[in-house]
């Protein structure tokens, strides 16, 4: 049987798993990625590899890494979350001690993957995945021509798309972009600076349900941003549905209806969007690499 190492490369975590053609993690291991720089993650990788292989035959192995990623070279081209990451040709450096095919994908197009596999996407001819977590970060699917990279390998890349011109600096260089709106790190920045007190995203969330008005107005922000976004990319790209991945996923029982309605009000297609949560959860980036890994 055919098995393949798949890793989940983040800024605080980096997730490795022994996968099956048949999406079953049949092994898997979490660790905190590295502050010690490129040299030091590289050799994680590494370690993660050799342990879950070992005593094993392995046919490929798939990486989902943050930033823009030349695939066919598997190198990052640019990665603001990830410092000292840019310019990382990650499969030059495993390749030397590895003997097996590797394969290197931006972390939000192998999460569209996944979700394309065995999750909300296996129904939907096309979709657009947006994941908001830490970051925020996205990924144009269709089950006949595969993931879409772009020209230069930046296509979907929505975190970087600009919501408000002119707007927040962001680490990429310009203003105004979706991630510093519509990330869990904006969220909390957002409610610190409106109520002068520092919550995470959990309790804004469950303060704004419960009525507490500076949580409210950043909420209702939020479930603005994300459905100007999501008209937005509804009129440029026409996908046969959206799917929401990533952290804040796992509380969308405070905040999705208000996304909806907010569709409804803005988009003149609104009624009609597809609008899906992620159904692998945090194994999408995982499966998604998998399954890179297993076509190789």
């Amino acid at each position: 049987m055919e098995r393949v190492i798949s890793i989940d490369l983040g800024g605080t975590n980096l997730k490795a798993a022994l996968v099956d053609p048949e999406a079953r993690i049949l092994r898997r291991l979490t660790l905190p990625t590295s502050k010690d720089g490129r040299a030091a993650i590289i050799q994680q990788l590494a370690d993660a590899i050799m342990e879950l292989g070992r005593d094993i035959k392995i046919k490929a192995i798939g990486i989902g890494t943050p930033g823009f990623v030349n695939s066919a070279a598997g190198k990052v081209l640019l990665a603001t979350n990830l410092p000292g990451w840019s310019g990382t040709n990650i499969k030059d450096e495993l390749q030397d001690s590895l003997n097996v095919p590797i394969i290197v994908e931006n972390d939000a197009n192998v999460a569209a993957v996944g979700e394309a596999w065995v999750g909300a996407g296996q129904n939907l001819d096309s979709f657009f995945m947006i994941t908001l977590g830490t970051g925020v970060g996205g990924a144009i699917y269709d089950h006949r021509k595969g993931l879409w990279s772009g020209a230069s390998y930046r296509a979907g890349e929505v975190g970087h798309a600009i919501l408000y011109p002119g707007g927040k600096l962001c680490a990429c260089g310009q203003r105004g972009c979706v991630e510093q709106y519509l990330s869990g790190r904006s969220l909390e920045a957002n409610y610190l600076a409106l109520a002068h007190e520092q919550l995470g995203c959990r309790e804004i969330f469950a303060a704004a349900t419960s009525g507490q008005e500076p949580a409210r107005v950043v909420v209702h922000k939020f479930c603005f941003d994300l459905a100007s976004l999501l008209t937005s990319l509804t009129n440029v790209f026409d996908p046969a549905g959206f799917i929401v991945g990533g952290g804040l996923v796992h509380l969308r029982q405070h905040w999705w209806p208000g996304v909806q309605q907010a569709l409804h009000e803005q988009c003149v297609h609104g009624g009609g969007i597809t609008l899906l949560p992620a159904t692998t959860g945090n194994d999408a980036g995982l499966l998604g690499a998998a399954y890179l890994a297993l076509k190789l």
